[in-house]
């Protein structure tokens, strides 16, 4: 048991070695009165949109947002997009989309393209609620430091549907630290070697 404890601290100690950091974020809307935040928690970049509400006399419009980022003690090897808000309608039912890209450089030297997604989707909905759309973009090589730069559009098709975009995040995936997955095996061994006693 004692040593379990002590695999356990010695993976939360390395784990909390990690001080990723997020940075120079720089959104543009179609249209005014829009603005962004972005709050780092964990190893996500948590994104607040104000002000993103498509109507009838406003049925579609973009929004782009750019970030640099650094890992903390590992690499990250792939990243989550995930959009979300909420619409509602007047109507029986609501019909609006988005076609949404990202692009990933390495910015360690220079500034090589790693990976690219397209979102693409369409939501057919009544009354009122939450949406939420997700990729995810692993990256063709692990990266330290590097620069994400994305191009969020939509449209409502419904002139009765009111769409608001209100937060996206992007969640990167650290590649797993050697002493983690080490620390990991030996619990795992200790385990088995108890229970053949």
């Amino acid at each position: 048991m004692k040593k379990l404890i002590l695999i356990a601290t010695a993976v939360s100690v390395v784990g909390a070695a990690s001080a990723q950091t997020f940075s120079n974020l720089v959104s543009t809307a179609s249209f005014g009165g829009v603005s962004v935040s972005g709050a780092g928690v964990g190893n996500s970049y948590v994104l607040d949109v104000q002000g993103f509400v498509l109507t009838a006399n406003r049925p579609a419009g973009s929004l782009a947002i750019n970030f640099d980022f650094a890992a903390g003690a590992q690499p990250y090897k792939s990243v989550d997009l995930i959009i979300e808000g909420s619409y509602s309608t007047l109507a029986n039912l609501s019909e609006f989309g988005t076609v949404s890209t990202e692009i990933v450089f390495d910015t360690n030297n220079g500034a090589t393209l790693v990976g690219s997604g397209l979102l693409a989707k369409d939501w057919s909905e009544a009354g009122n609620g939450n949406w939420m759309a997700m990729i995810n973009i692993p990256f063709s090589m692990n990266v330290m430091k590097g620069a994400s730069a994305k191009d969020l559009y939509f449209q409502i098709n419904n002139p009765a549907t009111t769409m608001s975009l209100t937060k996206v995040t992007q969640k990167f995936h650290p590649v797993p630290e050697p002493a983690t997955m080490a620390a990991l095996g030996l619990g795992v061994a200790a385990m088995l070697r108890r229970r053949k006693k």
